[in-house]
């Protein structure tokens, strides 16, 4: 599946744990964002900024025709076995996070799967 089939919930877990987390499905983390405001990766910038930033994505206005039409397009270059990643998403931060997926795992990585995979293993209902 496409990444941007993934809903937010799934893409902020999945950049949670490419991050370093230790979590083991999707209800976990559930509890934890919500206990501890951690891992916003969409809507906070203290979150988001430093992994942006960490892996060199370059963020810009998707343009067409030299205008904007709303949308944000994150490029991660190849380096240090990272993949190049070109996405577009309706926010500045979910275009980089996907990018960031991306820049890891490649386009053709199930990541709607991995979400699910991840969730049931652990005996999560997602």
């Amino acid at each position: 599946m496409n990444i941007n089939e993934l809903p937010d919930e799934a893409l902020e877990y999945l950049v949670a744990k490419a991050d370093g987390a230790r979590l083991t499905s999707i209800a976990e983390f559930r509890a934890s964002a919500i206990r501890r405001k951690t891992h916003r990766y969409l809507s906070s910038w203290a979150c988001g900024g430093p992994i942006i930033e960490r892996e060199k994505l370059m963020i810009e206005p998707k343009l067409e025709s030299g205008d904007w039409y709303g949308k944000w397009r994150c490029v991660g270059l190849s380096w240090k076995g990272r993949n190049h990643s070109d996405v577009v998403a309706e926010s500045a931060l979910k275009a980089a996070m996907q990018g960031y997926l991306v820049s890891l795992h490649g386009y053709e990585f199930d990541f709607v799967r991995a979400a699910a995979e991840t969730s049931r293993a652990k005996g999560g209902s997602e």
